[in-house]
């Protein structure tokens, strides 16, 4: 039930389910960012340093990350990025992904059951072997987060003129958050103070502000940086190359077109290109295309499309080469379509590049150990790099 508070003489509505969690909002709505993105990064951020900082030997938390396989790609960069952190550093990545390089390799080297090799095509068997059995954890939390900040809004704007006035003189949401926004409240007071804001957003003249409100910061990162490393997984390649085709060939027209339908990530992408090649005069119409459209659309993302097709026909084309740079996810996706034997070359390849990243990144957590700290880093030194390029992809930012 709602109810209302003055604090410091200052009106404020503090919703369910959770004072803090209005109080969150009303003090990020404070400041530039989108509050919803602002929250759930620094929530995120907060994540990850527990985890690397005290809760790596955690068995539960051991147990649901090797569930996973780690993080997803997008999750994945927020890791590399993570380990810039002076009082995290690379130990407690080399820990996690030792545990899941090594989970990985004793599943491809257990021997088939009997009937395994009788009733089950040896490409699905090796599939299951190599696929997380639950979703990214971090991808969960993220969801759970956002769905409750933003029903945590959508209530005080329904139910609160003095939030709704708070919110009209503020930076406001993202558009991808605002898009969500309208179309939930059932004040119509509040899709108006929502779609003012956001088109107010769109006529200012600052371009920080317009870049504040077309990108989710949430998933506006650039995906197409390489790692840098010797062997390249020719998905990973082909999927960045087919994204820059796609982005080449589109349209201030055609982003308003499909916005509404692109994932996250390529949402940022493709709004960064435009920007970068337009400028901001089609972010107007933009945003008034997108808050008037009367519901989102099915989640079809066409760049996912032609990245997925492109990547497919990389790793068809590669053939032994593919088996030997594949980062995880492209493995998985080449085994969909294999034959046995194909299934079998693929099941060898990972078993046998599997084996020195365990030992690689096993002797670089020896040598973190203040016993054998002062002998010098070999070619493990950056092993907990080439474990997350295999389990998230190539394009870790670097």
């Amino acid at each position: 039930m709602e109810r209302r508070r003055v604090i410091q003489g200052d009106e404020r509505w503090f919703p369910t389910p959770a004072d803090i969690i209005a109080y969150n909002l009303m003090e990020a709505m404070r400041q530039p960012p989108c509050p919803i993105c602002g929250l759930m990064r620094r929530a995120e951020e907060r994540f990850l340093f527990s985890l690397f900082w005290e809760n790596v030997n955690s068995p539960h938390v051991r147990k649901r990350l090797r569930d996973s396989l780690g993080f997803c790609a997008t999750h994945t960069r927020a890791v590399r990025q993570a380990v810039n952190h002076p009082w995290v550093g690379p130990l407690g990545i080399a820990i996690l992904y030792r545990d899941f390089a090594q989970t990985v390799l004793e599943g491809v080297s257990r021997p088939a059951p009997l009937y395994a090799r009788l009733f089950a095509r040896e490409n699905h068997r090796v599939l299951r072997l190599l696929s997380p059995t639950k979703p990214c954890w971090l991808c969960e939390q993220s969801e759970e987060r956002e769905r409750t900040y933003l029903g945590a809004l959508v209530a005080g704007l329904d139910a609160s003129p003095a939030l709704r006035e708070r919110y009209g003189v503020s930076h406001g949401l993202c558009l991808a958050h605002a898009e969500r926004t309208i179309h939930t409240a059932r004040s119509g007071e509040a899709r108006r103070v929502i779609a003012t804001a956001a088109a107010r957003q769109a006529q200012r003249d600052n371009s920080d502000a317009i870049a504040n409100l077309l990108l989710c910061q949430c998933g506006a990162a650039d995906i197409t940086a390489s790692t840098r490393l010797e062997m390249q997984c020719p998905g990973c390649h082909a999927e960045a190359m087919a994204e820059q085709e796609f982005l080449q060939a589109i349209t201030p027209e055609d982003l308003a077109r499909i916005w509404l339908r692109l994932c996250p990530t390529h949402q940022g992408q493709a709004t960064l290109w435009t920007l970068h090649r337009h400028g901001s005069e089609f972010a107007y119409d933009l945003v008034k295309q997108t808050l008037a459209a009367s519901e989102s659309e099915p989640y079809d993302c066409p760049m996912c499309d032609h990245a997925h097709n492109a990547a497919w026909a990389a790793l068809e084309t590669a053939g032994d080469e593919a088996r030997e740079r594949a980062c995880l996810p492209h493995a998985r996706l080449a085994l969909e379509t294999s034959t046995p034997p194909e299934a079998r070359t693929w099941t060898a390849a990972i078993a046998a590049r599997m084996g020195p990243l365990v030992r690689d990144l096993g002797e670089l957590i020896r040598k973190h150990d203040y016993r054998f700290s002062d002998e010098p880093l070999g070619k493990e030194k950056d092993s907990w790099l080439r474990a997350l390029v295999f389990f998230g992809g190539e394009r870790v930012n670097g």
